[in-house]
């Protein structure tokens, strides 16, 4: 490689206008002395091919030229801070211009697409309903288009719902805790919760077996509690977070489970958290290689006498 001669200027994909519609890109004057370098020659190729199918009026050709190009500027540009406004302007600007059919639905399914990647909680928030409400349009206008299939995907990815359980490792006995629930696309949810031994791990499972494990012990195992709750409706089709209060648990270990309704169904959309009550606390601390481990009240801070720990197989107790 280091035998290889680089020219002098190495061409970049850095000029906004690689971004523009079929016409103004088959309008650009591209120059440069690379000559080993391929981005050059592959927009060159582009605009030879799009200059060709405006000149032949071949809407469904150019539409398929223009978007390979307009994903490849994207995915070669060095302009990364704004890549995404000027790829959605390009499409937006794209299918305004075209006759409504095949070419119009294609176009506008890959700007509904970009606006829905582009968009966040900060910026552009409302697009993603914009996205959804052109998936619509053209599932219902353009059923046997390219623009239905991308349409038909995107509107399942918006409306894709999502549930994500936190919690602190260990909460205390008999008092209140929270639970984080990260959720999208969701209105309520309802908890169940199933008492089991300290032991009890699902991950033991290699990942073949541990859907049907999981899925077989919620349906045959009785919880000890259960509710409901109703979450922020939010109709934004964004990931949000809420917490909500567990009630009291005495010690032990816990499987809390989260599914949309009281059928406790595991077959559909859920998750499930361990969680271990306890008013112990373990702190362990090493000195001079010497390993030293203390219970505490974890609300008192007070140590614990004789308290039975297990460590690599063995049974110790601590001390005062």
């Amino acid at each position: 490689e280091s035998r290889i001669t680089k020219p002098k200027e190495q061409f970049h994909i850095d000029n906004d206008s690689y971004f523009s519609t079929s016409k103004g890109f088959t309008e650009l004057n591209i120059e440069t002395t690379d000559s080993i370098f391929s981005q050059y020659e592959v927009l060159k190729t582009y605009q030879k091919l799009e200059r060709f199918h405006l000149k032949t009026n071949n809407t469904d050709a150019l539409v398929d030229i223009y978007i390979n190009r307009l994903n490849f500027v994207y995915d070669n540009c060095v302009n990364d801070d704004y890549s995404e406004e000027l790829q959605y302007q390009s499409l937006q600007k794209t299918y305004v211009n075209l006759s409504k059919g095949n070419a119009y639905a294609t176009v506008k399914a890959y700007y509904a697409k970009a606006i829905y990647e582009n968009a966040s909680l900060k910026n552009n928030p409302k697009d993603r309903i914009t996205a959804l409400n052109i998936c619509n349009e053209l599932i219902t206008n353009y059923p046997k288009s390219e623009g239905f299939t991308i349409a038909n995907n995107l509107k399942n990815t918006i409306l894709h719902k999502t549930i994500l359980l936190r919690s602190e490792e260990i909460i205390p006995i008999n008092q209140n805790s929270k639970i984080l629930v990260n959720f999208q696309n969701i209105d309520q949810l309802h908890f169940a919760i199933y008492k089991v031994d300290y032991e009890h791990n699902f991950y033991q499972y290699n990942y073949k077996n541990r859907d049907s494990i999981i899925k077989q012990f919620f349906k045959t195992e009785q919880p000890i509690k259960e509710f409901s709750t109703q979450l922020p409706t939010k109709k934004d089709y964004f990931n949000h977070s809420t917490e909500v209060v567990l009630p009291k648990l005495s010690s032990g270990r816990y499987i809390i489970l989260a599914t949309k309704d009281a059928s406790k169904n595991t077959t559909e959309l859920f998750a499930y958290n361990y969680q271990t009550v306890s008013n112990l606390v373990c702190i362990e601390s090493n000195h001079h290689g010497k390993k030293t481990i203390q219970i505490l009240d974890r609300i008192s801070g007070e140590p614990i006498k004789n308290a039975k720990v297990k460590i690599a197989g063995k049974t110790k107790y601590t001390n005062t």
